[in-house]
């Protein structure tokens, strides 16, 4: 794209001719004709645009010049427009901005986001922002309705659960660094376990980062794991970690189908570009799954069937809450798409999560709270307190009879695990850990067994007992749990 660099004084012309003119251009008559164009003061449309510097353009945000009034800005934005490639919003930095280097700086977006940072200190940066009065950002529409509820689901007929094992599902490592020899003695102990290669989720900075490559197989990896597991403890419920938004490089049999020609299973943006957005670790440049093409979804459900062939009973879809807005996906950064591409990958996303939850023989779940339970899938992972109000969530989550399997993530503490013992019922709802390595805290030394009954609140302390021999309470009005080991 031409950058046109427009002089100042040029733009203080056709400034004042448009003024006296009566025509579009000035700050104060557009602003008149349309609030929508309306200036901001201390805020910026183009603050945090990945690649962009002093004096730089990205693909979407360009630099349009040195000027010494907001005026000018405008000018230059609205000069750099056609109505196929307009430029929508711009941001200026003012010439007594703090930040030397951007002084007089302005900005034009030439994409239809517009969600600038406000409340900036003038400490910080002298700035203001605007969308264009000739080229605003167009309105988006209203969103899809939401998908409805699934009927309640048909209890799946489960691999048996082994009550004598700690009701706990565990996701993470088995080893100190992904290289060294396995230990299976922590997770032998755990009712679910989903093994990975924990340094592939570190931060690019972390030493250990260096041993995660293309070339990890973390697929295989987890089954090959998985399958020495169950050979050792036959009665542990093995899991899968799958990103369902993200396209991880260091899953190499997957990410290798989607090469070459076959990007084309990949989510493109608005310039026929891959998507790209940031891991939480920090990985950059993760490629996004299109799920609004039946191609894409049946490649990732080849590789959920081959995982269930070696063993594997469930899956731990991570992102299973995202979703598409009309015209953008994000992830620590976003990308803008169409609002056909956002649609039909909101609907086929619902479509990959379910289709894995019913074929599963162990409780998949999808990471990102409740609702992925009641409205989508059957089975999520969520967040508890370990006080009263996260005891009586539980306990009403686990009675709601459209979720399946809950990860309930208490704090794994003492106090924290004997406040989900309290509301977890056996086979739906599991106390969710999510570690490097398997550490350990002292009430995990006991098997439990069944619980005999509910927990039982007298007095403010709850109190349920086990068929081991355990007794566990957790008092509501100090948060703390106790235990005591008859047997």
């Amino acid at each position: 794209r031409m950058v046109h660099l427009v002089p100042a004084s040029w733009c203080v012309i056709s400034v004042s001719a448009l003024l006296l003119a009566g025509g579009i251009g000035p700050l104060a008559s557009a602003a008149a004709a349309s609030s929508n164009c309306s200036v901001i003061a201390q805020a910026n449309c183009v603050s945090g645009t990945p690649g962009l510097s002093n004096h730089s353009s990205t693909l979407t945000v360009l630099f349009l010049g040195v000027f010494d009034v907001p005026e000018q800005c405008q000018t230059a934005c609205d000069a750099n427009s056609t109505a196929a490639d307009p430029c929508h919003s711009w941001a200026f930095y003012f010439p007594d901005s703090p930040q030397v280097g951007y002084r007089g700086a302005c900005y034009g977006r030439h994409d239809r986001i517009f969600a600038p940072t406000t409340h900036i200190s003038r400490t910080h940066n002298h700035v203001s922002t605007a969308m264009s009065c000739i080229y605003p950002v167009p309105p988006s529409p209203p969103p899809p309705p939401p998908p409805p509820p699934p009927p309640p689901l048909p209890r799946r007929q489960p691999a048996p659960i082994d009550n004598d094992l700690l009701p706990i599902a565990y996701l993470g490592g088995v080893d100190d660094n992904g290289k060294g020899s396995v230990n299976f003695t922590a997770v032998c102990n755990f009712q679910i376990v989903s093994i990975i290669n924990a340094y592939c989720w570190n931060s690019p900075a972390s030493p250990q980062h260096a041993n995660c490559t293309n070339h990890s197989h973390e697929g295989f990896y987890i089954m090959k794991t998985s399958s020495q597991l169950k050979a050792q403890c036959p009665t542990v419920l093995t899991q899968m970690y799958l990103n369902s938004m993200m396209n991880f490089w260091w899953y190499t049999d997957l990410f290798e189908q989607t090469m070459g020609v076959n990007e084309s299973l990949l989510l493109h943006d608005v310039h026929g570009e891959l998507v790209r957005v940031t891991q939480d670790g920090g990985n950059p440049n993760m490629t996004v799954w299109d799920w609004g093409q039946q191609r894409t979804r049946d490649l990732f459900m080849s590789a959920v069937d081959t995982a269930f062939e070696s063993g594997i009973t469930s899956f731990f879809l991570d992102k299973a809450s995202t979703s598409a807005t009309t015209n953008s996906i994000c992830n620590h950064i976003c990308d803008e798409i169409t609002p056909e591409a956002a649609a039909g990958w909101n609907d086929g996303h619902v479509a990959v999560l379910r289709a894995v939850a019913n074929k599963s023989t162990g409780p998949t779940v999808g990471n990102g709270g409740i609702h992925l339970c009641t409205d989508m899938m059957g089975g999520c992972h969520t967040s508890y307190p370990a006080n009263k109000h996260g005891i009586e969530g539980l306990l009403s989550d686990c009675a709601d009879s459209h979720i399946s399997s809950i990860f309930a993530q208490f704090p794994v503490t003492p106090d924290g695990y004997a406040a989900f013992l309290q509301g977890y019922t056996p086979g739906r709802a599991w106390l969710w850990w999510y570690s490097a390595t398997p550490t350990w805290i002292a009430p995990f030394d006991h098997r439990l067994g069944a619980p005999l009954g509910p927990a039982i609140l007298t007095n403010s302390v709850y109190t349920r007992k086990f068929t081991r021999g355990a007794h566990v309470s957790f008092d509501i009005r100090t948060s703390k749990g106790s235990f005591v080991w008859t047997n």
